[in-house]
């Protein structure tokens, strides 16, 4: 009886232990669906959009969505006043968006208006406090 005791006490302790890092995570929540709904919402909510250009292949790209997005001040500021999207540059889907905003390199970090207007950008990889210093001077300019 004793053995069951500690094996049920053992398998809580560890399911409790193992959800709780989880539970503390954050990350930028992305929204799901074309630029165009994004910017609709953007104006509903009176927010601003934060446009992340990456590929599957990018190593930086990789870097800011495994060590920034996940910062829980980052993901905290940008969910909280941006309206947050990812455009993958590989899909022919996306191709306009890119020629249009001459996206030659990647990362390229952009943050608009509702009506598509660039506030401020930059390409490649930031910190965590770098980048929160840019979506603060792209909401200066709005």
């Amino acid at each position: 009886m004793n053995i069951l005791k500690v094996f049920i006490s053992s398998v809580f302790f560890l399911m409790l232990f193992g959800a709780l890092p989880a539970l503390g995570q954050s990350e930028i929540s992305f929204f799901e669906g074309p630029l165009s709904a994004a910017k609709t919402q953007a104006t509903e909510d009176g927010k601003l959009i934060f446009v992340d250009t990456y590929a599957s292949w990018c190593g930086p790209c990789k870097m800011m969505a495994r060590d920034v997005f996940t910062d829980p001040k980052v993901a905290d500021y940008f969910n909280e006043h941006f309206i947050n999207v990812k455009i993958d540059t590989d899909l022919s889907v996306n191709y306009p968006f890119l020629i249009s905003h001459e996206i030659r390199s990647i990362p390229d970090l952009i943050f608009m208006d509702a009506s598509g207007t660039v506030l401020a950008r930059k390409k490649g990889f930031l910190s965590s406090d770098q980048f929160l210093k840019l979506a603060k001077k792209a909401q200066k300019k709005s």
